[in-house]
């Protein structure tokens, strides 16, 4: 199976567990505060390693990504209480579709490279296990 495949089943298992997640948790003031850092942090997160300048500047990146996890929050809002209506179900069904146009856009708009965005998991993987292992090798260097 080639990335592209494993990409593409990815994004829409994603999409629609959060959708399926968006129909039944109550938004309540804590939740959507957590749900709006968990956008923000994770997107930041992800847009590490990309080559545009703008996500160089800090104040930049940080109004691009706030904008867009307040969007992400509206939706979460515009989903849950409008999931009966036909035209959200149509786009429910149509979202992993443009969410995965959404994230080759971002990789070309933000010069990150291809599958750039599926591979975050693994790269904060191994951020930590590489941080690990300095820390052992400064522990082992001291004694």
């Amino acid at each position: 199976m080639s990335l592209k495949v494993v990409e593409i089943i990815t994004y829409i298992i994603l999409i629609y567990l959060l959708c399926f997640l968006f129909v039944f948790i109550v938004p309540n003031v804590i939740f959507l505060l957590l749900l709006f850092v968990g956008i923000f942090v994770g997107s930041w997160i992800t847009l590490v390693g990309c080559e545009t300048s703008e996500l160089n500047n800090f104040i930049v990146k940080f109004f691009v990504l706030a904008i867009y996890s307040l969007l992400c929050v509206a939706l979460y809002l515009l989903i849950h209480y409008n999931w009966t209506n036909t035209i959200c179900k149509i786009f429910i069904v149509v979202l992993p579709i443009l969410f995965y146009f959404f994230v080759i856009a971002i990789q070309n708009i933000f010069k990150c490279e291809e599958y750039h965005i599926l591979m975050t998991p693994m790269r904060i993987i191994k951020f930590i296990l590489d941080l690990i292992k300095s820390l052992t090798d400064e522990i082992k260097s001291n004694k």
